[in-house]
């Protein structure tokens, strides 16, 4: 059923890394060419990087999770022509490989997209298992053990074509969200997912309208309920969608937040120290451009602040900072990008980084020393796509000030949307433009639609 793998299967390669330091303007090398190791006092300095791969094949990481002394990394490998399988890593603190596990369950397409440390050693990550002969998608979870060990393994579906698993930890259990699409009437569904420890089925529920397009991306556990963000489209007006459901799953209440461009998706949410709560994501005019989202909303989800990038780009995680508002971790242009918003939604630290082709960061965890981001990045004109973690110094100082303007010559086409590309590589000294509106009352969509039927 499965494969736990060995040193053989892979290469952990170390490669020369730049950023282009928005705040600094200067290049920064990583360990790959005989930089030292230890902080350089530079802000988004890089302490370490590793990519890793496997022969002849494609690896992506989706996920990482802090584990005892290193990190869970999950996402996917296999051929481009052929069949693709969960992938597991254990690392250590400095990204070097204790084990590696493959989940070779029966399935044409078996990614995973999250990932948890469990209670008693060892982790969970799910995903979706798909079957092409009969088109049949189902939410996947797999249990390993703290050696790499299978410790369970369970497929949960109903009659619908699921996409994308997201996990969170519960006191005695998992969360998992999803999305499906039905297959009678071609709507798009939120599904939440409850199991215990053992990968035991308690609950599942479905929510949104049966012809409508709902999508969950990321679930948190809150007082006696979750949080659900993702997406809602109607008439191909996608909205940032927010879902407050009870502990077991049912409806209460969901809200909308309409941003500059009718494709918008929350990818990521977290608690705020006043209780409260950060969305990030991204919104674009197109399906292929994109730009960055991070939305402040209280505890009933009225929203306080809202901050979008104009540098094409994307939020794919978040985390908090000490000091107020949060680091992001995505994309800007065709590099990994981590930056940093004070508690006011304004933008004080941005850092590209950039491997031997296009790279995007997926998932970020907080460290003692800055923050560790996981990805991947794919060398030019090739399909070889290699899992990619990097660790670096913290992105801004506290209290630091806002990042003004400032454009390079090759990211600026127009002057109507300033440094708006569409892909075109990061020249010189350059700073992502801050838009930073406040909204407060009505001026939010407040309509509170209700997402439809449960079940």
């Amino acid at each position: 059923m499965t494969d736990a793998g060995d040193a053989r299967r892979f290469t952990r390669r170390r490669l020369l890394w730049t950023a282009s330091a928005f705040t600094t303007g200067v290049a920064i090398t990583g360990p790959g060419s005989g930089a030292d190791d230890d902080d350089t006092g530079e802000h988004g300095a890089i302490r370490w990087s590793e990519t890793y791969d496997r022969p002849g094949q494609y690896v992506e990481c989706n996920a990482i999770a802090t584990a005892e002394d290193g990190y869970y990394l999950a996402g996917e490998t296999g051929y481009r022509s052929g069949t693709s399988h969960g992938w597991v890593h254990r690392v250590d603190e400095s990204g070097g490989v204790n084990w590696e596990f493959i989940d070779n369950r029966p399935g044409d397409e078996a990614p995973l997209h999250e990932i948890s440390a469990a209670p008693g050693g060892g982790c969970v990550a799910v995903g979706d298992v798909t079957t092409h002969l009969t088109d049949e998608s189902n939410v996947t979870a797999v249990s390993l053990g703290q050696e790499g060990e299978f410790g369970w393994a369970a497929e949960f579906g109903r009659h619908w074509h699921v996409s994308i698993s997201t996990l969170s930890s519960t006191e005695d259990g998992y969360v998992i969200g999803a999305y499906a699409r039905s297959y009678a009437t071609q709507g798009t569904r939120i599904l939440l997912l409850s199991i215990d420890s053992e990968g035991t089925q308690r609950w599942i529920r479905t929510l949104g309208e049966e012809n409508a397009i709902n999508v969950c991306r990321a679930v948190l556990p809150v007082d006696d309920g979750y949080l659900v963000a993702g997406s809602t489209d109607r008439e191909d007006d996608s909205r940032i969608l927010l879902v407050r459901t009870d502990e077991q799953g049912r409806h209460q209440w969901d809200t909308t937040y309409d941003v500059e461009g009718a494709y918008s998706l929350a990818h990521a949410i977290i608690p705020t120290e006043d209780g409260g709560y950060l969305l990030g994501g991204r919104t674009g005019s197109s399906t292929h451009i994109f730009r960055a989202v991070v939305i402040k909303v209280d505890a009933t989800g009225d929203e306080q602040w809202r901050w979008v990038n104009t540098v094409e780009s994307a939020c794919h995680d978040l985390v908090t900072r000490p000091s107020g508002g949060c680091v992001l971790a995505g994309r800007r242009l065709e590099d990994g990008w981590l930056a940093a918003l004070n508690g006011n939604g304004e933008l004080i630290g941005s850092e590209s980084y950039r491997g031997n082709g296009e790279s995007t960061l997926e998932s970020l965890v907080s460290t003692d020393e800055g923050y560790v981001a996981g990805g991947r990045t794919a060398e030019f004109d090739s399909n070889d796509t290699r899992a990619w973690l990097l660790s670096v110094s913290p992105i801004a100082e506290p209290g630091a000030d806002p990042i003004e303007p400032e454009y390079s010559v090759s990211e600026q086409e127009d002057d109507s949307l300033p440094g708006f590309s569409s892909g075109a590589a990061v020249l010189g000294l350059s700073a992502g433009y801050v838009l930073s509106r406040r909204f407060r009352g009505g001026q939010a969509d407040r309509s509170r639609r209700s997402t439809g039927r449960e079940e």
